[in-house]
């Protein structure tokens, strides 16, 4: 979610953001991107905490690399690139373990879920600045690049979607 308070006198705006998972949100002050948020993953500081606090990752060896997975290095290209995972304690398998990316914040038994980040951006604005919050799942992020114009010059969500779409169905190079 996002929220903005905005005080007119003092041309100054506060964007309160709450987000948990593979979601991004990106805030961007006529069209320059000020602040990007951090998905929950194994470099996502709170996230590892969050698991360590409530004794369901292995704290002594809790990241893993296993497997592949594809990331976006170009327009039309990606890379091989092994995946991160986090071993979890569970009761629900026979082997009392899963290896799940900590982005996985929703679901997977009792693993998961919790409180999702909030974080408060400040920004100094002018009548003429155009503000604008854009909130992305992993299904767009993954195609797009954080820097792309669609990002920044998209003045409806339905335009990112479609643009992301169409990056699903391309034909990419994989290395």
């Amino acid at each position: 979610y996002a929220k903005m308070y905005m005080d007119t006198e003092k041309k100054y705006l506060s964007v309160e953001i709450g987000w948990a998972g593979d979601s991004v949100a990106q805030v961007y002050k006529s069209g320059v991107l000020v602040y990007e948020t951090k998905p929950h993953n194994a470099t996502h500081v709170r996230q590892m905490m969050r698991l360590a606090h409530r004794g369901v990752i292995d704290t002594e060896e809790p990241i893993k690399e296993r497997n592949f997975c594809c990331k976006m290095m170009t327009e039309d290209t990606m890379i091989y690139t092994p995946g991160t995972y986090v071993k979890y304690h569970t009761r629900h398998t026979s082997m009392n373990i899963y290896y799940l990316t900590p982005s996985s914040f929703i679901g997977h038994d009792d693993l998961m879920g919790g409180e999702p980040d909030v974080e408060t951006v400040e920004l100094m604005f002018n009548e003429n600045d155009d503000i604008k919050i854009v909130l992305m799942s992993d299904g767009i992020t993954d195609v797009i690049q954080n820097t792309h114009s669609v990002l920044q010059n998209a003045t409806t969500s339905k335009e990112i979607i479609t643009y992301a779409e169409k990056k699903w169905g391309d034909n990419w190079k994989c290395y």
